[in-house]
């Protein structure tokens, strides 16, 4: 919570940057725990949710390219939350 307050202290734009990326992450962790479970409606339910994440906070085109570039960031993610 002291993080957040203190981006807060330097903007509202921040925080709101700050929260998207966060709640990239949270779905990020769902989707590891739902292909753990083996739960393939539910990981390709927050597959999805998580690109379509990652193509608003990234201003990503809903082409191909973008799709592209959104499905390597959540994969860059996953890697480094499992580590």
């Amino acid at each position: 919570m002291a993080i957040f307050q203190k981006i807060a202290a330097s903007s509202f734009a921040a925080v709101y940057r700050t929260l998207r990326r966060r709640l990239i992450s949270i779905t990020i962790r769902e989707l590891i725990n739902h292909e753990e479970n083996r739960n393939v409606a539910k990981r390709d339910t927050t597959y999805q949710e998580a690109i379509y994440l990652v193509k608003n906070e990234f201003g990503f085109n809903d082409d191909s390219i973008g799709l592209a570039n959104a499905e390597r960031i959540v994969i860059d993610y996953k890697r480094k939350l499992l580590k």
